[in-house]
């Protein structure tokens, strides 16, 4: 699987949800205590609603390197309780977060210290997530088909197996590369994307019901005269044809 380091997780039984770049500090300029209190009771439903049971977090809770302590615990303890288990993959923001996180008490929450993981089924990989392979990257974010492609080459992703980012602010997927990137998820996300109407964007992956697949859709919610529509992209991944 080439030079990166990897974290190797079994796919859970119950439905993931997959969200990036939450960016949630409480001292970012663009941000007020209400949009963040917003994007938490967004997220707290959305679990709720779908069923959740394993929340991954592909980097960049936050936004600055350097914010109040007390903030970062809140929050690690906030999703500590949203779901059974929360697996967080730090991103180039909150590199440092497992140093923190060992102070605290996160019963259900794994902080991975790999740039990258990869999800396994009956020990054949399906599903590589990472941030940003950990700064190994060439291609500006501002064009997520090259900086994906380049991701696939730099993780050594296999050809059947799908690549889900995070870090470049901009839902894409390509059916023919087998990669997606998500992300920003909050309120606020038009500052933070170059798609400006965005609100949300994340990836929901639930088992189907044949083939020993798993099933996944990348959600984009954007604001339209006062409401939220949803665009959803619909992927399967996993089966049979990974094992090569």
């Amino acid at each position: 699987m080439g030079k990166q380091d990897y974290s190797t997780i079994t796919v859970p039984t119950g439905p993931i949800l997959f969200i990036a770049d939450l960016h949630l500090d409480s001292k970012f300029p663009i941000f007020t205590a209400e949009e963040v209190g917003e994007t938490r009771n967004f997220l707290e439903e959305l679990v709720v609603q779908s069923e959740i049971s394993t929340l991954f977090v592909i980097g960049d809770i936050f936004s600055m390197q350097e914010i109040n302590s007390w903030f970062i615990q809140d929050i690690l303890k906030w999703l500590d309780g949203l779901a059974g288990e929360i697996i967080i993959l730090p991103g180039n923001h909150d590199r440092n977060l497992g140093d923190i996180a060992k102070k605290n008490e996160i019963p259900h929450t794994t902080i991975l210290s790999s740039g990258s993981a990869v999800f396994q089924r009956d020990g054949i990989p399906i599903l590589f997530v990472t941030h940003d392979a950990r700064g190994g990257y060439l291609s500006k974010v501002s064009k997520p088909a090259e900086f994906l492609s380049e991701l696939r080459r730099i993780l050594a992703v296999p050809q059947l197996c799908w690549l889900l980012a995070g870090h470049t602010h901009q839902p894409f997927i390509d059916f023919t590369m087998r990669a997606a990137s998500i992300g920003p998820f909050n309120v606020v996300a038009r500052e933070l994307s170059p798609v400006k109407d965005l609100s949300y964007s994340y990836f929901l992956a639930a088992p189907h019901c044949c083939f020993n697949r798993y099933g996944g859709q990348l959600i984009v919610q954007k604001h339209r005269s006062g409401k939220l529509v949803s665009q959803s992209y619909a992927i399967e991944f996993g089966g049979e044809e990974n094992d090569v």
